[in-house]
């Protein structure tokens, strides 16, 4: 039983169960099966993302699903002859450049939970900064389990980084060596450092 169809355990192909289709990119798995793990091919975001589009919910997608699946139908029907090619030993060279080509293109580390002891250091230190930071990881991370979006990030940072812009333009704006220029100065620190203390905890830089 376990090495039943092993034959084709390395097709190229699709993989079907009634509607549901998922697509086996076996060379991106080669060290699995022994291989050595190249780059793997390049697939278009349309291929990876289209066979999502089809819903449980719409009848026709379910009850016409050998229709809609017809290509990929027979692909599968055609599985012994779409076997990956590469049939060379682990090299760690080879793996090495793989590494480079993932790194380019995907999230390699997800953001870590934070501890007890460092969520009440955070909001000790700087309350503003942790009602910040917890009001970010209630809307983007606490998402049943989902990775991080880059772009609400994105945009958070984007317009801090604005405000931090604008608030030194005023503290510059004084006349150097006067009162009121040292107190813009230490009130515009103080409003950086608190920015800074919530930008860490959104990025996660703390800590070893």
């Amino acid at each position: 039983m376990c090495t039943r169809d092993s034959n084709i355990w390395r097709s190229r192909c699709p993989m079907i169960c009634f509607y549901a289709v998922e697509f086996h990119f076996v060379d991106r798995v080669a060290r699995q099966f022994g291989k050595r793990q190249g780059i793997p091919t390049e697939e278009t975001r349309s291929a990876i993302t289209s066979l999502h589009g089809f819903s449980r919910r719409n009848n026709q997608d379910t009850s016409d699903w050998a229709a809609k699946h017809h290509h990929r139908i027979s692909m599968w029907n055609q599985r012994a002859t779409l076997i990956d090619k590469e049939n060379r030993p682990h090299n760690d060279s080879a793996y090495q450049n793989y590494l480079v080509w993932y790194a380019e293109r995907y999230r390699l580390k997800l953001k870590p939970g934070w501890t007890r002891e460092e969520w009440s250091e955070l909001v000790s230190e700087d309350p503003y900064a942790a009602e910040g930071y917890h009001a970010f990881n209630m809307v983007v991370r606490e998402t049943g389990g989902s990775q991080v979006d880059y772009a609400p990030m994105h945009d958070e940072l984007g317009r801090e980084f604005l405000m931090s812009v604008n608030d030194a333009n005023v503290a510059l704006s004084h006349s150097r060596g006067g009162a009121s220029s040292e107190r813009t100065l230490r009130t515009t620190l103080e409003k950086f450092k608190s920015r800074f203390h919530k930008w860490v905890a959104m990025l996660s830089c703390h800590g070893a």
